[in-house]
């Protein structure tokens, strides 16, 4: 579902002599290039997402899948960000994952964080990793 030229860079971007300003880098080209061809976005690319319902604003959610089901033109995305719950007769609050689809009238860019970038890039690498020595 990905299109051939950001699975390329992303594919390229993975090999084991990559460095991780490497990836970094490659992943700001990613974000860039999206943004100026078609102002979309990337898988991992940081976003601010609007849920609807709650009039609410998350700030660290990211794109986790990008869908072209229904043509270049039309793409929606899967995304992840952690929602914090108050715990009812309690002060504190729970966060939990929650991964949604949503369409590109609600995600607006955020600046980019190298920082930030490699810790996602990191974390999914290792997943990554993890699953295909599973498979062995």
């Amino acid at each position: 579902e990905e299109p051939p030229k950001q699975h390329a860079a992303r594919t390229a971007a993975a090999t084991e002599d990559t460095t991780p300003q490497q990836l970094v880098e490659a992943q700001r080209q990613l974000e860039q290039d999206a943004a100026a061809q078609n102002n979309g976005f990337v898988a991992n690319q940081r976003v601010r997402y609007f849920f609807k319902a709650t009039e609410t604003w998350y700030d660290d959610a990211v794109i986790v899948g990008v869908h072209l089901d229904d043509g270049p033109d039309r793409p929606y995305y899967t995304i992840a960000y952690w929602r914090h719950d108050v715990i009812e007769g309690n002060d504190e609050s729970a966060a939990h994952r929650v991964e949604k689809q949503t369409t590109p009238d609600r995600l607006e860019r955020v600046a980019f964080d190298a920082e930030e970038t490699w810790r996602i890039l990191s974390r999914n690498n290792k997943k990554r990793k993890k699953s295909s020595s599973s498979h062995c």
